[in-house]
């Protein structure tokens, strides 16, 4: 307070504050991004709103502070009521973007679970169907084969007129 009314802040300070005024806005441009419509719509009201209004005007004459620039004796007040609602706004907003996030980060979690879940049966279906056939194949093929080579057995013993079965394929 003695340093807005007063025209200068050390150094230090002065550096701080335009930090934190940058960081608030980077933070209003990104969250534009991920805030939900009436977090945003509470945040658009709070602009319109007289603190918001309030720390509008003054943010000039906050950034003059080194430069000579001075907030009235009657405007501090005024600035720390807005800063004050500002910020339980703020914590307000993150708390409930926080919320929405986890809610959306939970629910993208189960999807994913029950797509997994689906894609490992489809895939253990799968599995089972390509063993079945080839259990089928294996059997049908040593089947041929038994059956031919005890035709060829009773051939080879001297058996002549034996029946060749499937010779017609």
């Amino acid at each position: 307070e003695n340093a807005l009314t007063g025209g200068s802040l050390r150094p230090e300070l002065y550096q701080m504050l335009l930090t934190g005024l940058s960081k608030q806005v980077a933070f209003r441009k990104e969250f534009a991004n991920f805030g939900s419509a009436p977090i945003q719509e509470r945040l658009s009201a709070f602009s319109a709103s007289p603190h918001g209004r309030t720390i509008e005007a003054l943010r000039p004459t906050i950034l003059a502070v080194n430069q000579g620039g001075k907030v009235s004796d009657q405007d501090v007040p005024r600035l720390r009521e807005a800063l004050s609602a500002r910020n339980a706004l703020s914590s307000d907003v993150v708390d409930s973007t926080v919320a929405d996030l986890t809610d959306a980060t939970r629910a993208l979690r189960d999807e994913v679970l029950w797509r997994t879940i689906v894609y490992l049966s489809a895939i253990a279906l799968l599995f089972a169907i390509v063993i079945g056939v080839s259990r089928f194949v294996r059997t049908a093929v040593r089947r041929l084969l038994g059956e031919l080579t005890e035709v060829m057995q009773k051939i080879a013993s001297g058996q002549l007129a034996v029946e060749v079965t499937n010779r017609d394929r």
